[in-house]
């Protein structure tokens, strides 16, 4: 349990700091910031399904409580 929080909590500190230097970035006035836009999507889409799939890889793993295979 411990673990997947952790996992969880990096994932949100990642995204709000993606957030804050856009947000940074956009107010200092930088020609590029509909890239960084573009980046910032991709990254709200990304960072969890990456939390996801490393909560899922190690639940597998270690046996805990991972779904059962089809016989």
């Amino acid at each position: 349990m411990n673990f997947k929080r952790i996992v969880a909590w990096v994932c949100i500190i990642l995204l709000a700091l993606l957030y804050l230097s856009l947000l940074v970035l956009a107010l200092m006035g930088y020609g590029f910031n509909s890239s960084l836009f573009a980046l910032c999507l991709i990254g709200t889409l990304v960072l969890p399904i990456l939390a996801f799939i490393v909560i899922y890889l190690y639940s597998r793993y270690n046996d805990k409580k991972a779904p059962q295979d089809p016989d």
